[in-house]
């Protein structure tokens, strides 16, 4: 799906990424000890069911069972960039779709916001390829 392709793009920003699995957290939540790493919590939990006493991330031992909390914040941050990337992508496929589809003059109003996309926000280059823009672009330079 797009919002799927749109979420492994590179853009990605660290901190929407558990340091255990290296993947989109879901259900972020944070360790709480001095360091107060975030987590996916599956990845968290698995590692404190193998060491309770131990900061996977620092490798700090502590004298008492390890516990954790829901992220909120980062929760609603990443929600929210998700919501944008979601919208983004499918502008771009609606942008596509006059391309392929549309009156002439559709097309050409397609090709310049595809245009003002690819300026102004250099990851939607990637969308735009992705989602098949490339050959209608062609035709409508060649035709």
């Amino acid at each position: 799906s797009m919002l799927v392709k749109a979420l492994q793009d590179p853009e990605v920003p660290a901190s929407f990424k558990c340091p255990l699995s290296l993947e989109i957290m879901e259900d972020p939540v944070s360790l709480y000890t001095e360091s107060g790493h975030t987590f996916e919590r599956s990845w968290l939990q698995q590692a404190l069911d193998r060491d309770p006493y131990q900061d996977p991330m620092t490798g700090i031992r502590y004298e008492h069972n390890l516990t954790f909390g829901p992220n909120r914040s980062l929760k609603a941050a990443f929600d929210e960039w998700k919501h944008k990337r979601a919208y983004h992508s499918a502008t771009i496929v609606s942008h596509v779709e006059c391309l392929r589809f549309g009156t002439d003059s559709d097309k050409e109003e397609a090709a310049q916001a595809l245009n003002v996309l690819a300026w102004d926000r250099p990851e939607s280059r990637v969308t735009i390829s992705e989602v098949g823009a490339i050959s209608p672009l062609v035709n409508l330079l060649t035709y």
